[in-house]
């Protein structure tokens, strides 16, 4: 099966891909993104494929309504695993929203790790749908709260 990373949306309208296929091919393009090809060594591939290990025990979404986020999806199988990074913010990882945005969430009872402007929510497999519409309701107040 193929692995698909998808960004889209932020202030360039972005809709960039790679994609790692099966025997290692990787596929790069998009408004954002230079086009190009490449190939991952055997034993990182197989190291990338054992992450994955549980991935179909995910529900097939996990989505927020943030404005001007990039979404930010990653596709193995059938299922697939939304983040948002927030558009228009300089430093990546290092970038000074990180502080306040951890800070807002755990405001509403949730621990999460931003970095920089990405925030990556990655539930354990017994978290229920109520849970989880808590904490993408607390990314999205808090993510308002900072931005505002």
């Amino acid at each position: 099966r193929p692995i698909l990373y998808h960004r889209t949306g932020g202030i360039a309208g972005t809709d960039d891909r790679v994609v790692i296929w099966p025997d290692g091919v990787v596929d790069v393009n998009g408004k954002l993104f230079p086009s190009a090809r490449g190939h991952i060594a055997a034993d990182r591939l197989n190291h990338l494929i054992v992450m994955f290990r549980g991935w179909d025990e995910l529900r097939d979404t996990y989505l927020a309504e943030v404005n001007d986020a990039y979404t930010v999806t990653i596709t193995y199988g059938d299922k697939t695993i939304t983040a948002l990074d927030l558009a228009g913010n300089d430093g990546g990882y290092l970038a000074d929203i990180a502080l306040p945005l951890r800070k807002a969430c755990l405001n509403r009872n949730v621990l999460l790790r931003p970095l920089g402007s990405t925030i990556y929510v990655m539930p354990p497999y017994c978290t229920t749908e109520m849970e989880l519409a808590h904490a993408f309701a607390a990314v999205a107040a808090a993510v308002d709260e900072v931005t505002a």
